[in-house]
């Protein structure tokens, strides 16, 4: 059984420019990437027959947000903007004993470009450290659908789901 992707480790970088009002327009720069698979090997007294499948997925995405502060630590957030990337399957297979007339040792590879515009909305927790410096974290849930680029025997015309709930650490830097 091939499990979900239901996880994903990324990174993001951004700016953020004051509105006033406690209004801030910010643009951030995302990556993140995830992957899953599953082994299957069947043995039995007239050999073994091994398959190993692997699915791995990176999303860049550029987004443009606006955040109201309700106070000086709680915020909410929105935003939109555009994502793109790479879906990849990988398989082989490999074949012993009896099972080695029927079965050749293969190895397969497709990959197709996704892209699509999405939408997030949540809130944010900040925590000044000095006048400059304070640890933040946000939490958003995301829609969005990635469509496949390329047709080939991967894609067969498909879009994947990458709606989910995204968190999010890190540090702020005023200038």
């Amino acid at each position: 059984k091939m499990d979900k992707i239901n996880s994903a480790f990324g990174f993001y970088g951004g700016t953020g420019l004051n509105m006033g009002r406690n209004l801030t327009l910010g643009a951030t720069f995302e990556s993140f990437s995830a992957g899953t698979g599953t082994k299957i090997s069947v043995d039995d007294p007239h050999g073994t027959v091994d398959l190993d499948l692997g699915i791995d997925l990176a999303v860049n995405g550029l987004v443009t947000t606006l955040n109201s502060d309700i106070n000086e630590y709680i915020g909410l957030s929105g935003g939109a903007g555009y994502y793109y990337g790479t879906v990849s399957m990988s398989a082989s297979v490999s074949a012993t004993g009896d099972y080695a007339d029927y079965i050749q040792d293969q190895s397969f590879s497709e990959s197709a470009g996704v892209s699509g515009f999405g939408f997030k909305a949540g809130g944010t927790l900040n925590y000044p450290l000095s006048s400059q410096a304070g640890l933040y974290s946000a939490v958003h849930y995301r829609v969005l659908t990635l469509k496949t680029e390329d047709q080939n025997s991967l894609t067969n015309d498909t879009a994947l789901n990458a709606n989910g709930v995204e968190m999010r650490f890190g540090i702020t830097y005023r200038f």
